[in-house]
């Protein structure tokens, strides 16, 4: 994928998943774009800062208690995400 379609295809996500009105958000393209194999690492020294490794993972124990929320304008003016609830406690973590 070229960078000009790779930031058409974010873009997109974006637009889908960020309408102003929850019900009208929709995940499904982020989730089709999502590769089997992706890994997400959350940064910093919050309880679920670590490496979410794998589909999954991202989508079961990253996002599915921190629901995306772009539209939130962070420090630097772009959307963001928002986490609003901890995550569950994965397999075997304590």
């Amino acid at each position: 994928m070229s960078a000009i379609e790779n930031k058409k295809l974010i873009q997109e996500i974006y637009a889908a998943a960020g309408n102003p009105d929850p019900a009208a958000r929709d995940r499904a393209l982020f989730t089709a774009s999502l590769a089997d194999d992706a890994t997400w690492t959350v940064t910093g020294q919050y309880s679920w800062s670590r490496t979410f490794a794998g589909k999954d993972a991202i989508l079961n124990d990253l996002l599915e208690p921190c629901p995306l929320a772009p539209g939130r304008a962070g420090a630097n003016g772009r959307a963001s995400f928002h986490c609003g609830r901890r995550p569950r406690r994965g397999r075997g973590e304590g």
